[in-house]
């Protein structure tokens, strides 16, 4: 038997074993994050006549205690567009504890409605919550300010830039 063969035999044989993963569970809150996958509307306004139109999209939100919500990319456009922020990575938004719907103070609509209220943040008091729309590939996330869910969507999209060029270079390979 020759080298090559023994080291091919050895491959194909670690290949055969299971991967062990542990559960999500053992990995701490930290790193992972429950979705939901829901529907909103997004409420826009018609520039001829001034009337508001209203679109059913999908989103993913956490669960009832957590306060981030990720939606499609071109969603996000959206709303950055409307804030003159094309091409902006963060646009910071507010949300609307009591219609539980997010805007900003740049304008009025489009505004995001959400099925479910978020939790009011500790440090916030009264019924609106800063909240961030942080801009990704595939999907953006908005996360209410000052939570451990907007310092994660932070920490994901550093990660994001940091390891953007690697996974490019990957891609050829």
């Amino acid at each position: 038997m020759t080298l090559s063969s023994l080291v091919s035999s050895a491959m194909l044989q670690s290949f055969r074993k299971p991967i062990l993963r542990p559960s999500s569970r053992a990995l701490p809150r930290l790193f992972r994050r429950p979705l939901h996958r829901k529907t909103a509307h997004f409420v826009t306004r018609n520039d001829q006549d001034g009337s508001e139109a209203s679109r059913i999209i999908e989103i993913f939100i956490g669960d009832a205690h957590e306060s981030y919500v990720l939606i499609d990319r071109r969603i996000g456009d959206e709303l950055r567009a409307a804030a003159n922020a094309a091409g902006a990575e963060t646009l910071p938004l507010t949300f609307h504890h009591t219609s539980r719907h997010f805007d900003s103070d740049k304008f009025e609509f489009p505004r995001l409605e959400l099925p479910q209220p978020l939790p009011v943040p500790r440090h916030c008091s009264g019924e609106k919550s800063a909240a961030t729309l942080w801009a990704s590939p595939v999907s953006d996330c908005i996360a209410l300010n000052g939570t451990a869910d907007n310092g994660f969507a932070k920490l994901m999209n550093d990660t994001e830039k940091r390891l953007g060029p690697v996974i490019e270079q990957l891609k050829d390979c």
